[in-house]
């Protein structure tokens, strides 16, 4: 399970088995909800256009069996998804080791930490907080 976190509002959204079952259960309509508008379109275009193109009663089954394919295929991939959508927004990753929280922001590859003083983000391997000037080792 992964963890990221909005830098501007702070919010955190894991990744996980709910996740998957949402995209299998509920298909393009998660999507949706994600804001992932390309995955939307390419869905849409996988699942709808064979069902306009053959519209006799073969062509409403294909579409139902392409349907399911194609959900089960996009809920295994659904994490891997969502977190690119996330980095890409520039959200943050969170990694848990052991009792403390690691921000891991991909796009500068720079690990940091909460200050347990002033609560502001510092490197992790900093020794002394560059906003109150705590000890931190």
């Amino acid at each position: 399970m992964s963890t990221f976190e909005n830098p501007v509002n702070h919010f955190q959204e894991k990744i996980g088995l709910k996740d998957v079952l949402g995209v299998l259960f509920f298909g393009v309509f998660y999507l949706l909800i994600k804001g992932l508008w390309g995955h939307v379109a390419l869905w849409c275009m996988v699942v709808l256009m064979p069902g306009l193109l053959d519209r006799s009663q073969d062509g409403q089954i294909t579409v139902l069996f392409i349907a399911v394919v194609f959900n089960i295929v996009y809920a295994f991939l659904i994490p891997s998804i969502l977190k690119r959508a996330y980095l890409k927004r520039g959200w943050s990753e969170i990694v848990v080791s052991g009792t403390r929280s690691i921000f891991v922001n991909q796009a500068s590859k720079v690990e940091t930490k909460k200050c347990p003083f002033c609560a502001e983000e510092v490197k992790f391997d900093a020794i002394k907080c560059k906003h109150c000037q705590s000890d931190l080792s």
